[in-house]
């Protein structure tokens, strides 16, 4: 049984395609020259929400990963994150509330590994910063930053630096677009 696609692909048919000639496809990575100034402005105003964002560029951390991240989830001798929760705003009886829950899969629960990079400005911004073990990371405090606070954040950094505004999630894409660019397994990739 062939589909309507398939008949006109036989008879050459490709007029249905002209409507859609201008409809442009949203970008959803950074480019290089876009990952080497966000890695710029970091390294010039290294802060926890900035270290933030390099974690979600260099290991494709969720959002929701990255605000309930804690400092006892580091061990920066097996150079590894622990991803064990997430953090929502979820509805509740007529009013929202920020919940921290299992990570969206059993596989979401994983190890990350630390890039050289990325240890570097850790070690740095510990240096600069008291941090409590059981501190959230991009707060440095016990109570944690919300998503959308932290998307916020995330937008205004980009607009202060002069940075084509993508979506949060595009520092993921970014993140495993470079892996794979890089030669990296897509098997390992998919688990990190």
């Amino acid at each position: 049984m062939y589909d309507w696609f398939t008949i006109l692909i036989q008879k050459n048919d490709f007029s249905f395609f002209t409507r859609y000639k201008n409809i442009t496809v949203e970008r959803k990575v950074f480019t290089d020259a876009e990952k080497e100034k966000i890695y710029k402005s970091v390294e010039g105003n290294l802060t926890t929400k900035t270290f933030g964002i390099i974690l979600a560029l260099n290991t494709g951390m969720r959002i929701g990963e990255l605000c309930a991240l804690k400092w006892s989830d580091f061990d920066i001798s097996m150079r590894t994150i622990h991803i064990t929760k997430t953090l929502q705003r979820i509805n509740s009886e007529n009013h929202t509330k920020l919940y921290i829950s299992l990570p969206k899969t059993k596989k979401s629960i994983r190890d990350i590994p630390i890039s050289d990079y990325t240890l570097k400005l850790l070690i740095n911004l510990k240096q600069i910063i008291y941090s409590n073990s059981q501190a959230y990371v991009l707060t440095n405090k016990e109570k944690p930053i919300e998503p959308r606070s932290f998307r916020r954040f995330y937008k205004n950094f980009l607009n202060k630096n002069n940075i084509c505004y993508l979506k949060f999630h595009a520092l993921r894409h970014t993140f495993a677009s470079l892996c794979i660019e890089k030669g990296g397994d897509i098997k390992v990739l998919s688990e990190i």
